[in-house]
């Protein structure tokens, strides 16, 4: 499984933000792909059938791209960090 990140892919992205709130609460609906649409307004949908974890996959839309991406999760930090990753599916 991937642990590292591939700055040659077409896509990298990274995302640091400074939220009042305590961490568990944050860490909670990172984690809650089904919940992502609720407080991302470009994530349109999400399907995920496990535990946020390594190994599992989902399903999900976002704005601006007609197709779905599916994505595999390869790395969890519990409330620290998290490494995924996936493709365009047609």
């Amino acid at each position: 499984m991937n642990t590292t990140i591939d700055l040659s892919a077409p896509v990298v992205s990274r995302v640091q933000r400074h939220i009042a709130a305590p961490l568990a609460t944050l860490w909670r609906l990172h984690v809650d792909v089904a919940r992502w649409p609720t407080w991302q307004e470009d994530v349109i949908e999400t399907a995920m059938d496990d535990d946020f974890a390594p190994g599992t996959t989902f399903i999900w839309r976002t704005r601006g791209i007609k197709d779905s991406i599916c994505s595999s999760i390869h790395a969890v930090e519990p409330e620290h960090c998290t490494m995924w990753g996936g493709l365009v599916t047609a």
